[in-house]
């Protein structure tokens, strides 16, 4: 994996950059190793120092389809190397898989520290990426080696290297997975949902109308649960190979959103740019570093192969706090799904592997606001107009996800009508348990809807007396022979998940 002469920053020596990794003295015997965390292996290799490469270079992450027969043999090589490491190493496969996320004791304060649901996801992944891709390279033996991303837009289907299934000598297998059948991702999530996150222009901590949490949502987290298995699940995900070039494509997104310009920018308040994580690097060693230091691809010496390093404006040494911020009126509810009371609240209602439409009523004092609403659809801000599916619970995370739809046809549609009726996906990566533990919390998904209505509204479709909301569950799509399996699969996913909401609104913000 070449990295051709760039221009850097005189960053590295600050961010500890400068390679010293090593390669293997003794050869790993085999590549398959025991996809289990906690496990203890005895008579680890050892790394030896990489002879340094010139600093004003940077590296270039590939797209896995583009590696050749010797590059992939290095990427095995070193993630065998890694498996083969005792738990208890720092640089070992087990111990790096457990800061993000473990099941098991909590055996050092590094465990657990992955950030989902707040504005320092893409930070802290991509400070979580870059000590692994060093630890990687030193386990692999090459000073050029680089993590390759998955760009499951292009290529929905999981790579090759990763579906072989002789275990015994192929690292990058995962047996727990549901598309090593060669199924693929489905397109409202590699592609619908991706475009609508990066044509949101703000990075926005609101769900559902800015980039960061629309983005995490899917295709982030519907990525994660349609591949399933290890992936399916926070505290586990990382064990899984494919989690690392999953992380490489969702990174590389983030400085694609950058350089589409129109005000899109990474926060810049001091809560954010001072907040610090702690990593390990090639030699073992803890290292501490401030998300200001994380930001910039450039800084941190390396690119992707198709996406320029973004310029970033300049971050200054103490970020100032962010000014006195006024008050917004919350969104008014306007449409609502029928609600089942009991003493206890309300109901929860079941969703199961099957479609199910709901419909809104409008109550008189408010069809008004909302016709008002609609008619200024095609010209108001992102977020204007809401779609809230409200105390949403799982008992874990099923096989599938749900599309979702407004006013969507009964019938037959075409792929373009339901394009037009498409809201987007709902995200169960994450929400069955708080990393792993404790009792299950009711959330609620939000999508903005502002386009959808206008479009419908231009076309002479919207009726705000008729208002429906459709829950479709979406899967890999299989190969031809396996529909049937993967049916009886998602049913009985179903019947685990025992997902449920409590009601659906629609809403308008002022």
């Amino acid at each position: 994996m070449s990295r051709p002469t760039s221009s850097r920053r005189d960053f590295l020596a600050a961010a500890g950059a400068v390679v010293t990794g090593g390669s293997l003295v003794s050869d790993v015997e085999a590549f398959g190793r025991r996809r289990c965390q906690g496990v203890v292996r005895q008579g680890s290799p050892s790394f030896r120092p990489l002879s340094p490469k010139g600093e004003s270079q940077l590296f270039v992450r590939p797209d896995i389809a583009k590696l050749t027969v010797p590059q992939l043999e290095t990427f095995r090589k070193g993630v065998a190397a890694m498996q083969a490491l005792d738990a208890s190493d720092p640089r070992s496969w087990w111990f790096q898989a457990n800061i993000h996320g473990t099941t098991g004791p909590i055996t050092s304060r590094l465990f657990n520290q992955c950030e989902h649901g707040t504005l320092l996801f893409f930070a802290w992944h991509r400070g979580y990426l870059y000590y692994f891709e060093r630890i990687l390279r030193q386990a692999a033996g090459d000073p050029d080696f680089t993590l390759p991303y998955w760009d499951w837009t292009s290529a929905p289907t999981l790579p090759e290297p990763f579906r072989l299934a002789d275990s015994d000598s192929n690292p990058l297998f995962d047996a727990s997975r549901n598309i090593n059948d060669g199924s693929a991702l489905p397109e409202n999530v590699v592609v619908s949902d991706l475009e609508a996150a990066l044509n949101f222009t703000s990075f926005s901590p609101t769900p559902g109308v800015g980039f960061s949490p629309s983005l995490e949502g899917s295709p982030h987290g519907a990525v994660h649960v349609l591949i399933g298995g290890n992936m399916g699940s926070v505290p586990t995900a990382a064990n899984d190979p494919i989690f690392w070039l999953h992380h490489c494509n969702i990174d590389r997104q983030l400085n694609r959103w950058l350089n589409m310009g129109d005000g899109r920018a990474n926060p810049a308040d001091g809560d954010f740019l001072d907040r610090q994580y702690s990593f390990v690097d090639e030699n073992g060693e803890t290292v501490t570093r401030p998300v200001r230091d994380l930001l910039d691809s450039d800084k941190l010496g390396y690119r992707y192969d198709n996406v320029p390093n973004p310029q970033l404006p300049a971050i200054l040494k103490t970020a100032q706090p962010p000014g006195p911020v006024r008050a917004k009126e919350p969104p008014r509810v306007m449409a609502s799904s029928p609600k089942e009371e009991t003493p206890r609240g309300e109901e929860p209602i079941p969703l199961r592997f099957k479609p199910v439409t709901v419909k809104l009523s409008v109550p008189a004092t408010k069809a008004p606001a909302l016709r008002a609403a609609a008619a200024a659809a095609p010209t108001a801000a992102p977020g204007k107009i809401l779609l809230r599916i409200g105390g949403l619970s799982l008992a874990e995370p099923p096989s599938f996800t749900y599309a979702v739809y407004l006013n969507l046809p009964e019938g037959s549609t075409t792929p373009e009508t339901e394009k037009a009726h498409y809201v987007g996906t709902v995200n169960f990566f994450g929400k069955a348990a708080a990393r792993g533990h404790g009792a299950v919390k009711p959330f609620d998904e939000t999508f903005d809807v502002t386009a959808v209505v206008g479009r419908q509204h231009g076309g002479g479709r919207w009726k705000a007396d008729d208002l429906t909301v459709t829950l479709r569950p979406i899967t890999p799509i299989p190969p031809k022979g396996e529909e049937e399996k993967l049916r009886l699969r998602s049913e009985e996913s179903a019947k685990k998940a025992r997902v449920s909401y409590q009601r659906i609104e629609l809403l308008v913000a002022p």
